[in-house]
């Protein structure tokens, strides 16, 4: 008795951080839908769109969901779909199902991607260093001392810094174009509002057809990757470009997000989203005026595999959305993964059509079970 008990209570205390993690996110995606009422009032259902949508979700899912999120999307894509998935669904029940707690929270740090990725169809930014739990290590992930480090910083030329836990949204990254002009103590002084998990590494030198929209920022193709019956398949593609001056082009950081298709094709229109709570539309860039109709990025059929290789060196994760750009030589850079609330919306409202796609009743009959 005395041990059951005792499992009953180990069990319970294990589940704790998922529990508070999950009510911190319905919060907060409440709060976010509450913030976009004037977008999504603006689209009125008829009697047969709402019937369409009731007996999907019935059939899909069990049971009848609300219709905010859908019409969200639409308020911006202008596209009536029913297989939409709302964000709500997505961050409280698919993620968490798909990506076991107990890995994501490893695998979300940023500095294992160089590790993981290698051989996979792609290459990283040159690291400089890199500093996990306040120790420090070189590009081979050789333990270093800070002196070390702060020589190599003054030599790399242009680099990035950022956070490597805890981070979204490009929250946290800072640009050098050269610390070669900076002494020991100013260069320890900057790592230090890192804290204990950061990064450095080298500026990317993008390839020029991604630069042409806006070559302040690191121009990005988010691919998000994930597994039904034991295959990996990946939602529509999404090219974020940052805005003149800016070094990030993260849409909540005014960036423009464009649909990409599987052959590297721009779709016509842009979208300046802001946190979901916009429906700005842009023919082209509105600081570089570059269009996106008749544009076709380069590499992104090898982005596209690249991303399914480095995928299946995460078993424990069912989904996953990774951050890609080309290089000057057009090879695949890989930036990032984002393991840990990594959002579906945008995807969704500049494609006007579902995340899952033809897979959508399979992930949400594997979530209803």
């Amino acid at each position: 008795m005395i041990q059951k008990v005792y499992h009953t209570i180990m069990r319970g205390a294990e589940a704790l951080p998922a529990k508070i993690a999950g009510i911190k996110i319905t919060c907060a995606e409440s709060w976010a839908i509450a913030r976009k009422k004037q977008l999504y009032s603006s689209v009125s259902w008829t009697a047969e769109q709402q019937k369409q949508f009731d007996d999907f979700w019935l059939d899909a899912y069990g049971k009848k969901i609300p219709n905010k999120w859908h019409r969200l999307y639409q308020s911006v894509s202008g596209k009536f779909c029913v297989d939409y998935i709302p964000e709500m669904l997505y961050t409280t029940k698919i993620e968490p199902y798909l990506n076991d707690r107990r890995y994501a929270v490893a695998l979300e740090d940023k500095s294992m991607v160089e590790t993981l990725s290698a051989g996979c169809g792609c290459v990283v930014p040159d690291t400089v260093a890199v500093c996990s739990g306040g120790r420090l290590f070189n590009q081979k992930r050789q333990p270093i001392c800070l002196q070390t480090a702060i020589r190599d910083i003054q030599t790399a030329g242009a680099v990035v810094i950022k956070p490597t836990v805890g981070s979204s949204s490009g929250k946290g990254i800072r640009f050098f174009e050269s610390l070669s002009d900076k002494n020991e103590y100013e260069i320890e002084e900057i790592l230090g509002h890192f804290g204990k998990d950061y990064i450095i590494q080298k500026k990317v030198e993008q390839h020029p057809v991604f630069a042409a929209f806006n070559s302040s920022s690191v121009n990005t193709i988010r691919i998000t990757t994930f597994l039904v019956n034991g295959e990996i398949h990946h939602m529509p593609l999404a090219f974020r470009i940052g805005r003149q001056g800016k070094n990030v082009d993260n849409i909540h950081a005014g960036g423009i997000g464009v649909g990409v298709l599987d052959d590297g094709a721009l779709l016509p229109v842009g979208f300046e989203l802001g946190y979901g709570d916009s429906a700005k539309k842009h023919a082209m860039h509105p600081d570089s005026n570059a269009e996106f109709a008749g544009c076709t990025l380069p590499s992104v059929p090898q982005i596209i595999q690249s991303a399914y290789q480095v995928h299946s060196r995460f078993p424990h994760i069912g989904i996953v959305s990774w951050d890609y750009t080309v290089d000057a030589q057009g090879k695949p850079v890989l930036l990032e993964a984002n393991i840990m609330g990594q959002g579906i919306w945008f995807p969704q409202m500049i494609h006007g059509k579902g995340a899952f796609g033809e897979y959508t009743k399979q992930v949400l009959e594997t979530i209803r079970r």
